[in-house]
This record gives structure tokens, C-alpha cells and sequence, in this order.
């Protein structure tokens, strides 16, 4: 059991180490639960996300390049509401979000039921949320 959960923290490591930034409380949990039972889980998902960054072009942003552009990424967290929309909040704030809106905007699957993404201040705005500034 333990050399299982040191096998799971290495992979973290290693995906952090890929990212080049340090993944969030809800992602290593994420990860983690996905790759309880099989420990390819993982790996599937590296190669996925691998994948849709080579179609995107690959573009590599730096942490200031982000700041400059007002993309500083920013946690929400979602829950599936018994209509099937998302119960989405960030900070105080709390709305409804259409499914396919959501997903469409923040890229999370709309079969998902609970969880937490990183945004962007763009797609912030797009959801209806109050940001303050432009």
C-alpha cells in the first residue's frame, strides 16, 4: 500500500515538473481518486491533456506573460444541480450555469458531477460572475 501512495506522489511530482507549477489542493485530489484503482489513470489523462496542448499549438505562456494579459487563472468550483446545469461559485458568488455553456466556456466534461477548474478573468466574465476592473 505504501509503495502505491509513493508511486501516486511521484507522478504528482512528475506532472507538476511537466506543468512547471504546483497542481491544486482539488487536482491532487482529483488525480489521486482517478488513480485508485488503476494506476494507468494517470498516465491516460497525461497523454490527453499532451495531446490537446500539441492541437492548440503548444503556445507556452510564462506566469508574467499571464499577469500582463490579465489571465492570472482563478479557482471555481461546480456542482451538478438536480435540473442538470452546474451550481458554479466563485468566492461569494453563486450562480446556475447552463451545461453546455459551462463546459463549452471552462472545458470541464458535462457528464462531471462535482470538482473545481481554474478560469480565467475572460471566461470569469463569460459565466455572468462579478469581476471587478475591466
Amino acid at each position: 500500500m505504501v509503495e502505491e501512495w509513493i508511486e501516486c506522489a511521484e507522478r504528482l511530482i512528475s506532472i507538476e515538473q511537466a506543468l512547471r507549477r504546483q497542481l491544486t489542493q482539488a487536482e491532487k485530489q482529483t488525480l489521486c481518486w482517478l488513480a485508485t484503482y488503476e494506476t494507468s489513470t494517470v498516465d491516460n489523462i497525461q497523454r490527453i491533456f499532451d495531446e490537446l496542448i500539441e492541437i492548440k499549438g503548444g503556445g507556452e505562456k510564462t506566469m508574467s506573460e499571464s499577469k500582463q494579459e490579465g489571465s492570472i487563472p482563478e479557482t471555481i468550483s461546480y456542482q451538478k444541480h438536480h435540473t442538470g446545469n452546474f451550481v458554479v461559485k466563485y468566492g461569494e458568488q453563486e450562480i446556475i450555469v447552463l451545461k453546455d455553456a459551462f463546459s463549452k466556456i471552462t472545458g470541464v466534461s458535462p457528464e462531471a458531477t462535482l470538482g473545481s477548474v481554474e478560469v480565467d478573468r475572460k471566461q470569469l466574465k463569460k459565466l455572468d460572475f462579478n469581476v471587478g476592473g475591466n
